[in-house]
């Protein structure tokens, strides 16, 4: 009795709590209907609405980027923003259709006249047209106006620009370019004489406008026209995209390499012979650059005699400090900075007059005999002409011309017998050498040895002069030519 007494309260709970939960569980599925035909109706009416081409209008967080059409190019003034989306412009034509039409069909898409420009004033005056003759496939065609006209230009090979209010179509355009190429020709004339009589002789004739003519004119055919202005550096082109195009490749390796100059350090060591090895022991010591000092060793005994390039360490070597060793006799040190494909003539020379030749005029009772001398002047001393030309890998091609001469006194027994005309007598060395180099690599050329005679005077004053006092001394010695030249490349106008 007490035990049903208990449990009575939990059976009314239980019988309370039944209708609750029923209720509960038929709100929870009416909302969840309720949700189910709401998200019903609103992906019905986003589907209606893409069937009408409208855009859709998310009412929720963007976690990504917006999808941006693809533009084309910008010729002038952009064109309007309307007609720059996704879907700026809508064009479709029957079959294939000529520039005319096209434009026809743009105008009445955009609301933008068009004008087709074939006829143009070339600078003698003539009038010149050409015809736009291609035709093509415009269907179903949404984008943007840029982008379409991009296609048009590639496809009639045509130019297009907007200024505003107008969109012009140009069979042909004028492009200026800035050419920094030397101003005239130059021509290098070398020679050599052998002593059996053999001749080597070797012309070089630069004309780099010539050149660059010659380059252009099968890119630009008539009625395409290349304009040169060497006195003011400019090439102007007159002819369509395609001729531009294909025009401005050369242009931009010609620009790019004419405006890479070029260094070049020449330095002509006499080193004596009986000290060539130790030539460039104290600079091989003091700087990494072993293989370098091996080189010029090599160089000055003559084991190098066919010449040598060395790389490795030769950019850091300078030519005033092996200028300054102690078995240097007598050195010339030059440098120079040209363009590519310049002739860099070096001149380190000088000139003594002498006696040519001498002719007397008899003399009257009234008139003294006269006397009349020829003089002339003679040049000695180094002359280097080098061509240095930019080739492919950035590699430098030098062609070197090499020429010393040196003055060693006149000749006695023609002194001697007419007393006064002087005929001087002179060594002549010539060096030719054409190679490719990297820039900083560093070119030796040497086994060029000659005597030298040296002679010291010693004693002042008139004991001196009448033979009572003081010494001479003369010795001979053997000299041996070493030359170093290092091209370098000096960037220009911002190109490495």
């Amino acid at each position: 009795m007490n035990v049903a007494r208990a449990a009575l309260p939990i059976l009314l709970a239980g019988a309370l709590a039944l209708p609750g939960c029923d209720s509960g569980i038929r709100f929870d599925a009416d909302s969840g209907l309720e949700d189910g035909r709401r998200l019903t109706a609103a992906e019905r009416a986003r589907l209606r609405a893409v069937h009408r081409g409208e855009i859709l209008h998310e009412d929720r967080p963007l976690y990504g980027t917006f999808v941006k059409a693809a533009r084309g190019s910008v010729n002038g003034t952009p064109l309007p923003r309307r007609l720059e989306g996704a879907r700026g412009i809508s064009l479709s034509l029957a079959g294939q259709a000529d520039v005319r039409a096209v434009a026809a069909a743009v105008t009445a898409a955009s609301d933008i006249p068009v004008n087709i420009r074939t006829r143009y004033v070339l600078g003698d005056g003539d009038v010149v047209e050409v015809p736009i003759g291609t035709r093509m496939a415009v269907k179903d065609w949404e984008g943007p106006l840029s982008a379409f006209l991009d296609r048009l230009s590639a496809r009639m090979d045509v130019a297009w620009s907007y200024d505003g209010a107008v969109i012009t179509i140009d069979r042909m355009t004028r492009r200026t370019w800035r050419v920094p190429l030397p101003i005239g020709a130059a021509e290098i004339e070398e020679g050599t004489e052998g002593a059996n009589g053999s001749a080597v002789k070797v012309t070089r004739k630069l004309d780099p406008w010539a050149g660059l003519a010659a380059r252009l004119a099968p890119l630009a055919p008539p009625p395409a026209r290349v304009t040169l202005s060497p006195e003011f550096g400019r090439v102007e082109i007159f002819g369509p995209p395609s001729v531009q195009k294909a025009a401005g490749e050369v242009l931009e390796d010609i620009v790019a390499t004419a405006g890479m100059r070029i260094g070049l350090d020449v330095a002509v060591l006499f080193v004596d012979s009986d000290r060539a090895d130790e030539f460039g022991l104290g600079v091989n010591a003091t700087a990494t650059a072993g293989a370098f000092g091996a080189g010029i060793i090599a160089a000055a005994t003559g084991n190098a005699a066919g010449g040598l390039v060395i790389s490795r360490g030769a950019d850091r070597v300078s030519f005033q400090a092996l200028a300054r060793d102690s078995a240097v006799v007598d050195y010339r040190l030059a440098s120079s900075v040209a363009q590519s494909g310049v002739v860099t003539p070096i001149a380190l020379t000088e000139e003594r007059s002498y006696i040519r030749s001498v002719t007397t005029e008899r003399g009257d009772d009234n008139n003294p005999p006269t006397v009349e001398y020829e003089i002339a002047e003679l040049e000695t001393g180094l002359s280097i002409t080098a061509l240095a030309r930019l080739v492919e890998g950035r590699r430098i091609q030098l062609a070197l011309s090499f020429s010393q001469r040196a003055f060693r006194g006149f000749d006695a027994d023609v002194l001697a017998r007419t007393g006064t005309i002087q005929l001087p007598a002179v060594d002549s060395r010539t060096i030719h050498n054409e190679t490719v180099l990297a820039a900083g690599e560093t070119l030796v050329l040497s086994g060029y040895e000659q005597d030298v005679a040296v002679r010291a005077d010693s004693g002042v004053g008139i004991l001196r002069r009448l033979g009572l006092g003081g010494n001479s001394e003369a010795t001979r010695r053997k000299i041996r030519m070493v030359v170093l030249v290092r091209p370098t490349l000096i960037p220009s106008g911002g190109r490495a």
